[in-house]
């Protein structure tokens, strides 16, 4: 069986087996959208993966999706995740391009702050400085410090009840730094004459949280890498792929498991073709229960450790 057949012969065995109605495979992608992935990764995706979608790009309908509850996704769908890896990778030198287009926008984010802030005159109560962080669609204060020797305890959060001006001006200040500097976060000091500091800072998720790899140095800790590739997602931003940047004990073009939710990133075999060979074994031999209350991800990562 071609890689095709295998994954056609898996939603039979569904049917078969557990009495499942599935959606229904695609007709395949063109040799130009598949092309697309190559350069957006900057190399050729595997040839066993390139023959999947030729036959079949993904699934659609309202059944259960027919990877065993997972969705076989289209590759457009596919772009959009790697497009989404590569937007976390930051440039090697860090520089403003228009550094005065820049400062106009910013410009613009203080006085909106300025704006919420309280009136400085003679019966109003001053304030010394406001500190605020703003990313796209994040948002982080603003706190007030009454004088220089206010504290972080003692500070005054400011409501804001309408951010949409200011979602805007971000937006346009990240597109315009973007490809030069691509921050994550903007963190704004702002004192009552006006003036500010701003630091431009990073979601540093792979120090954060605590990633691991089964096994031991197989896949790189990181919380997405544009080189690996969706296939199978859960619906909820996890994924099962292929993995073209293995880590120094991985396999170039191993089958892995990854994600937003997961921080253990598992192996679950060295290529596609062994895996569907796999699941299609565990379905004929009913070996493993595909129907237990278990997010198929753990269902998958107890087989495997049984297999060893």
């Amino acid at each position: 069986m071609n890689i095709s057949e295998k994954l056609k012969r898996i939603i039979e065995l569904q049917s078969e087996k557990f009495d499942w109605k599935l959606n229904s495979l695609n007709d395949g992608a063109n040799e130009n959208q598949v092309a697309e992935i190559d350069k957006l990764i900057g190399e050729k995706i595997p040839t066993e993966l390139t023959d999947l979608y030729l036959a079949n790009n993904g699934e659609s309908g309202d059944e259960r999706s027919c990877f065993l509850g997972h969705r076989f996704i289209p590759i457009d769908e596919m772009a959009k995740q790697i497009q989404f890896g590569l937007s976390l990778v930051k440039p090697a030198e860090r520089i403003l391009k228009n550094p005065d287009k820049s400062n106009e926008l910013l410009s613009k984010i203080v006085e909106f702050y300025f704006a919420k802030a309280p009136k400085k005159g003679l019966f109003k109560k001053s304030w010394y400085k406001i500190e605020f962080s703003c990313g796209l669609g994040s948002y982080g204060g603003p706190y007030l410090y009454k004088s220089g020797n206010t504290d972080d305890k003692s500070r005054e959060t400011i409501d804001i009840d309408d951010y949409k001006k200011l979602s805007l001006l971000v937006k346009d200040l990240h597109e315009l730094e973007k490809d030069s500097y691509n921050w994550d976060e903007l963190e704004f000091v702002m004192y009552s004459d006006k003036k500010y500091e701003v630091k431009r800072t990073d979601y540093n998720f792979n120090e954060e949280i605590p990633f691991t790899s089964t096994p031991v140095g197989a896949i790189k800790k990181m919380y997405f890498n544009p080189q690996w590739i969706p296939v199978f997602s859960d619906h909820g931003g996890n994924y099962i792929g292929i993995d073209l940047d293995p880590d120094t004990n991985g396999v170039k073009g191993q089958v892995i498991i990854f994600g937003r939710d997961e921080e253990d990133m598992f192996v679950l075999s060295n290529s596609i073709t062994d895996f569907f060979d796999l699941i299609i074994s565990k379905i004929v031999d009913e070996s493993v229960d595909f129907k237990q209350e278990l997010h198929l991800h753990e269902i998958f990562k107890n087989m495997i450790k049984d297999e060893k």
